[in-house]
């Protein structure tokens, strides 16, 4: 979490354990009993979501890569076909362009 992020959940942390340790004086007002409920609610959702953002991601990177690399070999296809296709057509211009936007992604 964001340091803004855990600043607000002491924050609703904090107000969660005063309500509590207070309920007596509120707790037959019927709109404070619905707003602490609420509040309770929110600071389950945001730990559960908290849980989430500080699971081990170090898998991920792997997976990147593996995937830039498939990316990678499926434009090596598209760009021989392309080539073959300029060559074929005896288009230069074409062929020019393409071997520098070839150097310019690999770069």
């Amino acid at each position: 979490m964001k340091d803004k992020q855990e600043d607000k959940l002491s924050m609703a942390l904090a107000t969660q354990k005063v309500m509590n340790d207070n309920s007596s004086l509120w707790s037959g007002i019927s709109a404070m009993v619905t707003a602490v409920s609420g509040l309770g609610t929110t600071i389950a959702e945001i730990q559960s979501v908290r849980l989430i953002q500080e699971q081990d991601r170090r898998g991920i990177p792997i997976d990147k890569e593996e995937k830039k690399q498939d990316a990678i070999e499926k434009a090596l296809v598209v760009i021989g076909g392309l080539k073959a296709f300029a060559r074929a057509n005896k288009d230069n211009t074409f062929l020019k362009k393409l071997i520098t936007a070839i150097r310019n992604w690999t770069m």
